[in-house]
């Protein structure tokens, strides 16, 4: 074999794996982004919330629930989405921010998800 051949070979090699783990990472990372909801639903099935012939909470019940549980941070927002557990998110910007996951008839504080400061 010549030197050309197997500097070709080993270049073919070496640049074809670098460039299959490369497209490897974005099909990976693209899949979760796509079935985010889904995989999110995998991972906190306390979240879903059956569909009940009640009336759900409105803002101002769930600001009283928020000053309960945690009295010095203000709601930044809250997401309704059918089926699912009201999401608070209780602080202010990109300083430690909490995330109450709320079940959208009684109230009962489901899940606690706290950031840190950075």
């Amino acid at each position: 074999m010549s030197k050309f051949r197997k500097i070709n070979n080993w270049l073919h090699l070496w640049l074809g794996l670098i460039s299959g783990i490369i497209v490897l990472i974005v099909c990976l990372t693209g899949c979760i982004w796509v079935f985010n909801e889904e995989i999110t639903e995998l991972l906190e099935p306390e979240t879903k919330i059956a569909q009940q012939h009640k009336e759900i909470l409105r803002p101002s019940q769930l600001l009283a629930i928020a000053k309960k549980k945690f009295p010095k941070k203000p709601l930044s927002s809250a997401s309704y989405e059918q089926g699912k557990a009201i999401k608070l998110t209780l602080g202010e910007g990109r300083g430690g921010n909490t995330t109450l996951a709320v079940n959208p008839y009684s109230g009962e504080i489901l899940n606690v998800k706290e950031r840190k400061k950075r």
